[in-house]
C-alpha cells in the first residue's frame, strides 16, 4: 500500500539538488493508471531513487540513485538491480531510453553520455566547451529516429551559475550544438512528440512573475510556438504518451520557484494539443518524481516516485541507532595485514556463496590491505569502498550509523567537510576495533545497504571468534 501523500515530520521545499532522503523518509516507485488514477506500489526503499523510464518491452523501470543507474521489474516482483556504468561517475536524474530500448542516454558531470541498457563503458556524445563558458548539458529527449537529442544548455548569468537555461539539440552520435532559444526564460524539459514533429517543454517565456513556468510546444525548427497550459500553478516536465494523444506533467502550487523537492504536488494529464488539465495523482514529491518520460508502452499507465514520510519509523529511529552502535561492540584481539587478508578472503567467499554481485575491501589503518570483487560487479565500486572507509574513519562509527544519524539534518556533511563527495553516508563501511580504538575498516558495496552492513558485522565477528579459538 502506498503512503505517497504523507509528509509528517519532513522539511518541505528542499533544493532540487538534494542528494539524500530525510530521516524517516522513503522513495516509493509507483505506477498510476492514467484513466482512473489507481496506483500500484512497485518499490519502497530507504535510498533516494529518481526519474523512472519504462522499457519498450514493458518489463522494467530504469531509475537513478546515488550517482548510479538501476532497474527494477515493473510488476514489483524484484528489488533494485545495478546497471554498471564505467568511464563516468555521478549519473543524475536526466536519463532517457532509446526508442528501441537498447541504450540509455544520460547526463553526468555536465555532459551527455550513452551506455548499453545492460551497462558497460559510457560513451560521451556532447562537446567540450571552453572552461570559462561554464557550459553544461541537461538531457531530456531522444528523437523517435534516435538521430538527435534534446537538452537544456546551462550557462551563468551574472552571479547566478545556472541562470541561462535554454533549449538545444545535438546529433545523437555527436556533432555541433544547435541552440534553439536564447535569453533568461527558464527553459527546461524538452521532449520530442512520438511523431517527431514537436518539442514539448516548460518555460517562463510568458510569465509575469518569476518562476511561473508553463507548458509549451514548438516545431523542430523552432517555429510555431504554442502555450498548452495557462493557469496560476507552476508547471514542469511534459511527457508525451507513446500514442501521442496526451501528456502528463508535474504541477506545483502557485508561487513555487523552480522545481524543488519535498512539496505537495499534482501529476496532471492534458490532451497533446492542450486543453483542460485533469489531476491524476496528488503526492508528496517534486524533484525526481517525474523528470523524464515514464510512460508504459501501451500508454495506459505511467510511473513516478513519491517521497513520503513513514510515521511508524519515527519512534524506531533512536532504537535503530542504538542497534547499529551495538553492532560495533565486536572487537578483535589483534589486527595486522595477515588478519586483513584472512578476513577479506572470507568476505569474498561469502559473496560467491550467497550469489551477491559486489566488492569488498579490508583496510589496516588507512591502507587498503585486501580488495576483492566478483564477476558482474562495476568498476566504480572501487571508489565507493574508499568513500565508505573514509566515512568510518571521520565519524568513528559505521557508515550506516552515519547515514541514519544525519538523515534529518540536510546539509550536515557540507558543514563538516570541504568536499562531501569524498564520503559515502550509506551502509557498507564498518569499523574494526581493538579495545575501543579503530585500527581498520571493512567496506562492502554493490548490493543492499542493509546487506552490506550485515556482512561487515558478520565478518568482524567471525574473525574475532576465530582469533579467540586459537588462543
Amino acid at each position: 500500500m502506498s503512503i505517497a501523500r504523507n509528509s509528517d515530520g519532513l522539511e518541505t521545499g528542499r533544493s532540487p539538488g538534494r542528494s539524500a532522503l530525510q530521516q524517516h523518509q522513503v522513495s516509493e516507485l509507483i505506477v498510476a493508471d492514467a484513466a482512473t488514477g489507481e496506483q500500484r506500489l512497485v518499490l519502497r526503499t530507504d535510498r533516494l531513487v529518481e526519474s523512472p523510464n519504462w522499457t519498450p518491452d514493458g518489463l522494467w523501470l530504469v531509475v537513478n540513485g546515488q550517482g548510479r543507474l538501476y532497474r527494477v521489474r515493473a510488476d514489483g516482483s524484484g528489488d533494485l538491480e545495478d546497471i554498471p556504468v564505467t568511464g563516468v561517475r555521478g549519473v543524475n536524474n536526466d536519463h532517457v531510453l532509446s526508442p528501441d530500448g537498447r541504450r540509455i542516454y544520460f547526463s553526468a558531470d555536465g555532459h551527455l553520455y550513452r551506455v548499453a541498457i545492460e551497462g558497460g563503458e559510457a560513451e560521451r556524445v556532447s562537446n567540450v566547451h571552453p572552461e570559462e563558458q561554464q557550459y553544461s548539458y541537461w538531457l531530456h529527449g531522444v528523437s523517435p529516429d534516435e538521430r538527435e537529442l534534446a537538452y537544456v544548455s546551462v550557462e551563468p548569468e551574472g552571479d547566478q551559475p545556472r541562470a541561462r537555461r535554454n533549449l538545444a539539440t545535438i546529433p545523437a552520435d555527436g556533432g555541433p550544438d544547435n541552440q534553439m532559444t536564447e535569453g533568461v526564460n527558464g527553459y527546461d524539459g524538452p521532449e520530442y512528440s512520438p511523431d517527431g514533429r514537436w518539442l514539448y517543454y516548460n518555460s517562463e517565456e510568458a510569465a509575469v512573475r518569476a518562476g511561473h513556468a508553463q507548458i509549451f510546444r514548438m516545431r523542430r525548427d523552432g517555429t510555431g510556438r504554442e502555450q498548452l497550459t495557462s493557469d496560476d500553478r507552476v508547471n514542469w516536465f511534459p511527457h508525451l504518451a507513446p500514442d501521442g494523444r496526451s501528456f502528463v506533467y508535474i504541477s506545483y502550487a502557485p508561487g513555487t520557484i523552480t522545481h524543488p523537492a519535498d512539496l505537495e504536488v499534482e501529476l496532471r494529464l492534458v490532451p497533446a494539443e492542450g486543453g483542460s488539465p485533469r489531476v491524476v495523482v496528488e503526492l508528496f514529491g517534486g524533484q525526481g518524481t517525474l523528470n523524464t518520460n515514464s510512460w508504459a508502452p501501451d500508454s495506459s499507465r505511467f510511473a513516478f516516485v513519491a517521497y513520503p514520510s513513514v510515521p511508524e519509523q519515527a519512534a524506531e529511529g533512536e532504537e535503530l541507532l542504538a542497534d547499529l552502535l551495538g553492532d560495533e561492540e565486536a572487537e578483535l584481539e589483534q589486527f595486522g595485514y595477515d588478519d586483513a587478508w584472512e578476513l577479506g578472503v572470507w568476505l569474498r567467499e561469502r559473496l560467491v556463496a550467497d550469489g551477491l554481485v559486489g566488492a569488498v575491501a579490508v583496510y589496516v589503518g588507512e591502507q587498503r590491505a585486501f580488495v576483492g570483487s566478483v564477476v558482474g560487479s562495476s568498476a566504480d565500486l572501487d571508489g565507493w569502498l574508499d568513500r565508505k572507509a573514509r566515512t568510518v574513519r571521520i565519524w568513528g562509527h559505521s557508515s550506516f550509523w552515519v547515514k541514519h544519524r544525519f538523515a534529518s539534518e540536510p546539509g550536515a556533511f557540507q558543514r563538516y567537510l570541504e568536499d562531501p563527495r569524498m564520503i559515502a553516508a550509506a551502509g557498507g563501511g564498518f569499523p574494526i576495533r581493538i579495545r575501543g580504538a579503530i585500527v581498520g575498516v571493512v567496506a562492502c558495496s554493490g548490493w543492499t545497504e542493509e546487506g552490506e552492513h550485515a556482512l561487515g558485522v558478520e565478518g568482524v565477528r567471525w574473525l574475532g571468534e576465530r582469533q579467540r579459538s586459537r588462543s
